[in-house]
């Protein structure tokens, strides 16, 4: 690995530095760090379209996820971070799961007007459906 780190107990904080000069944090565990050092590259902060951010590194021609690396996902596989912060990927926080699983860990959309997930208004028989 090519970032800057510090270890902190059981938690390594790697910096991202970006363009703009802005130094963005993520975490891994300390059990984790030996293989992403052996692994030299520089891991970069994406930005989604919604703002969400996460880790990933490019090796030639492909793009690699940090929490699909820690936890050796094959295509296919869905990685879930426990406490929604893509940047946070100790052990403790991400895990292979269903994508059913995963949908159960996502926040209530902006536009909910419920205020509850999966539950939403049919105006044209005025009823709430489940």
């Amino acid at each position: 690995m090519k970032n800057e780190y510090s270890v902190d107990h059981d938690v390594v904080t790697i910096y991202h530095k970006r363009r703009s000069g802005e130094v963005i944090e993520s975490y891994v565990s300390v059990e984790d760090l030996p293989r992403l050092l052996a692994f030299s590259v520089s891991w970069v902060v994406c930005e989604k379209a919604n703002g969400s951010m996460y880790v990933v590194c490019r090796k030639g021609k492909t793009t690699l996820k940090l929490h699909r690396f820690l936890t050796d996902a094959e295509d296919g596989d869905i990685v879930d971070h426990k406490d929604r912060n893509s940047l946070n990927n100790c052990r403790d926080n991400i895990i292979k799961t269903t994508q059913t699983e995963n949908m159960r860990n996502t926040s209530i959309r902006k536009d909910n007007s419920s205020g509850h997930k999966g539950v939403c208004y049919y105006s044209r028989n005025g009823k709430w459906k489940a």
